[in-house]
């Protein structure tokens, strides 16, 4: 995984996060997102129909990608969306790529394990 994070992810400017129900237990989608985020990538998460949405509206997403989330970093966007308008995906990469950086949360430890 080290090896893919360091020689592939080089020239990609943006990391789109399938958000589905056991996404945020896996330690290595918090590790690809903490790698895109220390090269200063943008961030899209892509939020499934199985996720788990909560009786407040919330959803379960990975921590880190929430802190994102939350500063205003990171788009979000609904599957459905992106089945109704395809174009949604390419707005909401541009958008993500325009943020400032100064916006990017990226302070918590690495998971060390699975969920």
């Amino acid at each position: 995984m080290r090896r893919i994070r360091e020689h592939h992810l080089d020239g990609s400017s943006c990391t789109i996060v399938l958000c589905g129900l056991e996404t945020p237990k896996r330690k290595y989608v918090d590790w690809e997102i903490m790698a895109s985020l220390n090269q200063q990538m943008g961030l899209v998460a892509v939020l499934l129909p199985t996720l788990q949405i909560y009786p407040n509206g919330g959803t379960s997403k990975p921590l880190r990608l929430q802190d994102n989330i939350d500063s205003g970093y990171a788009e979000w966007l609904l599957w459905d969306r992106i089945l109704s308008a395809p174009e949604a995906l390419a707005i909401a990469i541009e958008s993500a790529n325009a943020k400032s950086k100064r916006l990017l949360v990226n302070s918590r430890p690495r998971m060390q394990r699975n969920g």
